[in-house]
Parts: structure tokens; C-alpha cells; sequence
């Protein structure tokens, strides 16, 4: 791997509204059409539910709520980005999942300092430029969790190859 090389991160790009967002590709586990969801009582306004991942119990988060976009109903394009913990499985319902590109550290802007002043934007990490877009860089790790303990227990992992194949179909 070159110097060069070491300077690019792997970026998932995916649609809320008419915005365009990403998050690193060593944050998912994988991209999955919305299954079933079953509603659970007394949750957030933003967790949709939950839903059995092949087995395994995974909490739906409906990002655009959770950021405090319009809802909209889950359609033919909406995609479920999955994270894991140590302890559970969360998926991040999203618009669309649109690209993975490669965004060198030159093409990534530090947060605007008035999103800095707006309150906890600690899960923006940034704003890349690819093209004539702007794409608002989310850590995942933090948008999802609830507590102090639950940060410090997240770790979430990748499968680059499961992903990379996934969004390129």
C-alpha cells in the first residue's frame, strides 16, 4: 500500500431526502433489502423496530428520523445499513444506497463550524466533495448509541468484500 493509498478512506454513499450522506465502509457490516419489522412498544420515536437478521435480533433506526427529516414510508429503494456491537445488531434504514467511492483526506472538509455551534453534531465527521456533491460524512458509532456505556461498549465492524459486492449489484 502506498503512502497515497493510506490517505483515502472508503466511503458508503447513501441518499435521505434529496441529500446525499456517507459513512466509512469499516463501519457496516453489510447493506439489506428492509425485511419484516415488528414494533416495540415504549422505544424512541426514531426505531422503527426490530426484525430477525438470520437469526439475530436487529433494531431498526430510521435515520431520517433520527435526524430529524421528514419521515417517509420504506419503498423498493430503501436499504438497511447493518452495524454491530458487541452486545446487539442495529439497522440503519436509509433512502438509497447509491455508491462506494474513495475520498482522499484533501477531499474531506472539516465540519462547519456552525453545525459545531448547533448542538451535538459529534456524529458528523465531516463533509466530502466527490464530483460536484456534497456528501455529510455520519460516524455511525455514534448516531446509535444511547448512553455513555453503550459508547464505550460499540465496536463496530467491517466486511468490506460483503459490502463493496452488495452496492456494486
Amino acid at each position: 500500500m502506498s503512502a497515497n493509498d493510506a490517505e483515502k478512506q472508503q466511503i458508503i454513499i447513501f441518499k435521505l431526502d434529496n441529500a446525499h450522506y456517507g459513512a466509512s465502509i469499516e463501519q457496516i457490516r453489510e447493506i439489506t433489502r428492509i425485511g419484516e419489522i415488528s414494533p416495540v412498544p415504549n422505544t424512541p420515536s426514531y426505531v422503527l423496530g426490530i426484525t430477525n437478521r438470520r437469526g439475530q435480533v436487529t433494531t431498526i433506526i430510521d435515520l431520517r428520523s433520527k435526524l430529524g427529516i421528514t419521515p417517509k414510508e420504506i419503498d423498493a429503494h430503501s436499504r438497511m445499513l447493518v452495524i454491530e456491537t458487541k452486545s446487539s445488531s442495529k439497522g440503519i434504514v436509509v433512502d438509497a444506497v447509491e455508491d462506494a467511492i474513495m475520498l482522499s483526506k484533501a477531499d474531506i472538509d472539516d465540519v462547519p463550524e456552525i453545525v459545531k455551534s448547533t448542538g451535538d453534531s459529534n456524529y458528523i465527521k465531516g463533509v466530502g466533495k466527490k464530483d460536484q456533491k456534497l456528501i455529510v460524512i455520519l460516524d455511525l458509532k455514534a448516531l446509535t448509541c444511547d448512553g455513555e456505556e453503550d459508547k464505550d461498549s460499540v465496536q463496530l465492524q467491517a466486511n468490506a468484500e460483503t459490502v463493496t459486492q452488495t452496492v456494486n449489484r
